[in-house]
């Protein structure tokens, strides 16, 4: 599979040092990515240590114009909501898919 030039491994960790918040995102080399593994220690939660990784997602995918999906518990949708993405049906009973589309405001 051909990576996105921007993922040389197919990865790319984002993270926010004084929280230790920390995200994944996995390209398939198309122009999609997959936000995953969002992770705040109990400790530093509540911080916003979650929306300032959030916003450096936002620009990543910006500057590489790419679509993203996250899969997610559904009590997070107004979190990924307020960070672009919306709900779509998703197989899974715990869990909802939302996408995010890339922005296209010049």
């Amino acid at each position: 599979m051909k990576r996105h030039p921007a993922l040389a491994n197919g990865t790319v960790r984002l993270t926010h040092e004084p929280t230790e918040t920390r995200v994944s995102i996995q390209s398939d080399g198309g122009g999609h990515a997959l936000v995953m593994s969002l992770f705040t220690p109990p400790e530093n939660r509540g911080r916003g240590g979650a929306r300032a990784v959030m916003l450096k997602v936002e620009q990543f995918l910006d500057l590489h114009g790419m679509k993203a999906r996250v899969c997610c518990r559904h009590e997070l949708l107004p979190f990924y909501a307020r960070h672009g993405f919306t709900e779509r049906p998703y197989t899974f009973h715990y869990a909802t898919e939302v996408t995010r589309l890339p922005n296209t405001r010049s």
